[in-house]
């Protein structure tokens, strides 16, 4: 499956044979890309750099054979749109920016060389001014995500490793609020992770959400449903089952205005 942050990137030094979602490690290629090598002007609703040994339990780093002192980023739900993302993406796409065919973005996020969608996804989830170089992509996938059509209205899973403050921002935010990234899920295969997210679609708009055909991945056997970025959601509970912690989100339609960060009087954004 195709994730906003995974735990093996380009010349990342994990070794795995399938690529996870959750935090990031900050010495890899991806992450270089998005969010660029200085990290002083990071907005911390977004994004947050901790050794791992402050974010995961010793079991944990044990089991994901991580060295505690490695610096991990950390993403967070938010409840405003980033204005980088309202600088560079927002509005529709002009008529020479449209792809050649729908299926074009989603294939290259599906299967884009160098773990693409990673790439995107994290300039997405930090709202950093890298997303700039994107932005007429990430339009495009918006695009085909609200065109191609989805028959699918249950439960989705993804399954993830989750730092705590990650785990925390989802608990605590006690309203709506927004994934900033593009969201990779299946109807059937969560894959490993310390947390599962189960996402209910049934109150979502079909304009956030689509079902990835066969001929648009390589993966045609993840049956995966592609959630647009800085779609609505709504934290029902988490759960825990074979020690597992599953959070439980609801999509929700987009009924109202979204609001944005901005400049306050004293010219801070917040």
């Amino acid at each position: 499956m195709h994730h906003p942050v995974m735990n093996n990137f380009r010349g990342s030094n994990m070794s795995m044979n399938k690529p996870r979602p959750g935090f990031a490690y900050v010495r890899n290629l991806n992450f270089e890309e998005a969010v660029g090598t200085t990290w002083g002007n990071l907005n911390a609703r977004f994004i947050q750099l901790d050794p791992a040994m402050n974010q995961m339990s010793a079991t944990e780093i044990e089991r994901l054979d991580i060295d505690p002192s490695e610096t991990l980023a950390s993403f967070y739900p938010v409840v405003r749109v980033g204005r980088n993302y309202l600088r560079y993406c927002g509005g529709p796409l002009s008529q020479n920016e449209r792809p050649r065919y729908l299926g074009e973005p989603v294939l290259k996020y599906t299967s884009g060389e160098g773990w693409f969608c990673t790439t995107i996804n994290l300039a997405l989830a930090s709202d950093t001014p890298n997303l700039k170089k994107f932005s007429t992509y990430i339009k495009q996938l918006k695009h085909s995500i609200a065109k191609l059509p989805i028959y699918y209205h249950g439960t989705v899973m993804r399954g993830m490793n989750m730092s705590r403050s990650e785990v925390a921002a989802y608990e605590t935010l006690g309203q709506p609020f927004y994934i900033p990234s593009f969201t990779s899920t299946s109807k059937s295969h969560p894959f490993d992770g310390n947390t599962v997210l189960h996402i209910d679609l049934s109150s979502g708009s079909s304009k956030d959400c689509m079902e990835v055909p066969p001929q648009f991945t390589t993966y045609q056997h993840e049956e995966e449903i592609l959630l647009a970025c800085y779609s609505r959601y709504s934290y029902e509970r988490t759960e825990k089952s074979n020690g597992q912690r599953i959070i439980k989100l609801r999509l929700l339609n987009p009924h109202k205005s979204i609001p944005i960060y901005g400049w306050d009087k004293r010219n801070f954004w917040y």
